[in-house]
C-alpha cells in the first residue's frame, strides 16, 4: 500500500493540472447530477415495522386530519392576573394562527376548557393537514501550509454533498445528515491533509528535495491516513444495521462525504503542493520560534520512557478506571431530547415551561391512543372501555373525547400523561395503553421506545461489524494480530467512558 500510495502522489505531482482539472470536472458533474436528480431531505424518524409506524401509517390512510398531527399556541397573563381579562388579545393572535399555511384547526382555549386552575395559563389546539416533518485547526506557523488543508477538505466536502443531495434521490435522507456529514468530513479532510502535508514539511526540513519529500509523505501518513478514514467510512455504513431510516442516511452520507476526502488528499493535495514548492512555506509567522527540541527533552518523551520501565501497573490502573466509568454504559437509555432541553430564551421553551407549570408535565408529551376497529376483538363497544381504563390509569392525566372516522373503523383518543415525556413512567403508561390488540398510539413517546428496543436489538451486531472490520484493517497495515486487538479493546473502554 505504501508503495501504490507513492505511485499515486508521485502521478500527481508529475502532472498537477491533470487532477486538478478531474476535481474541476467532477465537481462540476456532480452539482450537475444534484440538481438533475437529486431530492430533498427529511426530518422525520421512524422505526420500520413497530407499532408505531403502523400507528402512522393507519392514520395516513383512514384519518389524515389526525395524521397530520397537532400543535399548542400557549399564553400567559402576567403574574396575579387572569387570562381572561386579555381575552381580545388571544382572539386576535389565534385569528392570525389560523391563518398559517397547513393549520387546518384552531381551538378556543377559554371554550375549550384549556385554562390552567389559576387562571392565568391557556393553550390553544392547533391542527396540521401534513406532518410537522414536511414543514419544512492548529496552523502550522505558515499561510500556505495551513490553507492548503482547508481548500483541499473544502472541495470534498463540496463533492460529497452533491453526491449526498444525489442519494436524496434514490432514498429518504434526514436534514441532519448534510450537518453532520459536512462536520465528520471537514475534520477527516483536513486532519489527512496536516498529517501528509506535516510530514511532507518535515521531510523538506531534513534536507530532502521536495519531489522525494512529497513521495515519502504519502507513503508513510498517506498510509495511516488512509486506513483511519476507511476505519470511519465502515462505522458510519454500518449504521444502516441499525434498521432505523434517519441512521442509516446519516451514515451513508458521511461515508460518500469522507470518500471525497480521502480521494482528493490522495490526489489533489500531492497535485497543490507540488505547484506550491517551496511556496509552502510563504507567509511565515515571524513571532513563531521553530527551533528543534531533542526529543529527550520533551514530557511526552520521559513519561513513555517511566511507563516502559514498569510497564504492568500503568495498564492495570487505566483499566480499572476505564472499566468503572464506563459501566454506566451497560444501563444506556436512548431517546430524544424535548423542548425542556432548550434554551430558557427560545418560545419552545417558554411554551414548556409554562404548560408544565399550568398543567402538568404531562401536557408536554400528549399521545394519541388509535383504536383499529377492523381488528379482530376489537369492537365498537369496546372504546367505552377503553376510555374508562385509560382514565383510571394512575399514568394517565387526561383523556379528551374521541374522534371517529367517518365509516366509524378508527377511533382516536387524544390522552395526555402525568410525566413529561422523557420520564420512564411516561414509557410505562404507553405500554399500558397499547392492550388490548388493535390499539396503537403513534408519536414521539412511542417512537422513542420502539427506537429504543430496534437498537437494543441491533446494537450488538454493530459494534460486532465495526470491531472485526476495524481489526482487519489494522492486521493489513501492522502486519500483526497483537496491535489491532490491543486497539480494539482500547477503543471500547474509551467509548464506553465517554458515554458515562
Amino acid at each position: 500500500m505504501n508503495r501504490y500510495l507513492r505511485h499515486v502522489g508521485d502521478t500527481s505531482a508529475r502532472h498537477p493540472w491533470k487532477p486538478i482539472a478531474v476535481w474541476a470536472v467532477t465537481v462540476a458533474l456532480v452539482v450537475g447530477l444534484a440538481g438533475a436528480f437529486g431530492g430533498t431531505f427529511v426530518d422525520e424518524f421512524s422505526a420500520d415495522g413497530s407499532e408505531s409506524a403502523e400507528a402512522v401509517e393507519l392514520l395516513e390512510e383512514r384519518f389524515p386530519a389526525a395524521a397530520g398531527g397537532t400543535g399548542v399556541a400557549v399564553f400567559a397573563a402576567p403574574e396575579g392576573a387572569r387570562l381572561d381579562a386579555f381575552r381580545p388579545a388571544v382572539d386576535a393572535a389565534l385569528a392570525r394562527v389560523a391563518a398559517i399555511e397547513h393549520v387546518s384547526s384552531v381551538s378556543d382555549p377559554f371554550t375549550a376548557g384549556r385554562i390552567s386552575a389559576g387562571g392565568r395559563i391557556g393553550f390553544a389546539d392547533l391542527g396540521r393537514d401534513i406532518p410537522a416533518s414536511d414543514l419544512g485547526a492548529e496552523a502550522f506557523g505558515t499561510v500556505a501550509a495551513a490553507l492548503v488543508p482547508i481548500a483541499i477538505a473544502l472541495v470534498a466536502v463540496g463533492a460529497g454533498l452533491g453526491g449526498v443531495v444525489v442519494l436524496a434521490g434514490v432514498l429518504d435522507v434526514s436534514t441532519a445528515a448534510t450537518t453532520f456529514g459536512a462536520m465528520v468530513g471537514l475534520g477527516v479532510g483536513i486532519d489527512y491533509s496536516l498529517f501528509i502535508v506535516a510530514r511532507y514539511r518535515d521531510n523538506r526540513a531534513a534536507g530532502q528535495p521536495n519531489r522525494q519529500a512529497l513521495s515519502g509523505a504519502m507513503g508513510s501518513s498517506g498510509t495511516a491516513g488512509l486506513f483511519a478514514s476507511m476505519t470511519v467510512v465502515v462505522a458510519m455504513a454500518a449504521l444502516v444495521l441499525t434498521g432505523i431510516g434517519v441512521l442509516a442516511s446519516i451514515g451513508l452520507a458521511t461515508s460518500i462525504i469522507v470518500l471525497f476526502a480521502v480521494a482528493t488528499a490522495l490526489t489533489l493535495l500531492p497535485a497543490l503542493l507540488s505547484l506550491l514548492g517551496d511556496r509552502i512555506d510563504a507567509g511565515t509567522l515571524r513571532h513563531r520560534r521553530r527551533a528543534p527540541r531533542p526529543v529527550e527533552a520533551t514530557s511526552s518523551w520521559r513519561l513513555a520512557h517511566r511507563i516502559a520501565a514498569r510497564p504492568w501497573p500503568y495498564p492495570i490502573v487505566a483499566s480499572v478506571l476505564l472499566l468503572a466509568v464506563a459501566a454506566p454504559a451497560l444501563s444506556i437509555r436512548s431517546g430524544f431530547p424535548d423542548a425542556g432541553g432548550d434554551a430558557k430564551s427560545t418560545t419552545q421553551r417558554k411554551a414548556y415551561d409554562l404548560l408544565a407549570e399550568g398543567f402538568g408535565p404531562g401536557f408536554n408529551a400528549p399521545m394519541l391512543v388509535v383504536a383499529d376497529l377492523q381488528r379482530p376483538g376489537l369492537e365498537p363497544q369496546d372504546v367505552d372501555a377503553l376510555v374508562q381504563r385509560l382514565q383510571a390509569d394512575p399514568g394517565v392525566a387526561e383523556v379528551g373525547a374521541p374522534r371517529t372516522t367517518g365509516n366509524g373503523d378508527t377511533v382516536v383518543l387524544p390522552t395526555f400523561p402525568t410525566t413529561g415525556p422523557s420520564d420512564d413512567a411516561t414509557s410505562q403508561t404507553l405500554q399500558r395503553a397499547l392492550t388490548p390488540d388493535g390499539v396503537l398510539v403513534p408519536g414521539t413517546t412511542a417512537l422513542t421506545l420502539d427506537l429504543d428496543e430496534q437498537l437494543s436489538d441491533a446494537l450488538p451486531l454493530f459494534i460486532g461489524v465495526i470491531l472485526v472490520v476495524s481489526i482487519l484493517l489494522l492486521m493489513v497495515v501492522f502486519r500483526s494480530v497483537t496491535v489491532p486487538l490491543k486497539a480494539a479493546a482500547m477503543n471500547l473502554l474509551s467509548i464506553g467512558g465517554l458515554s458515562e
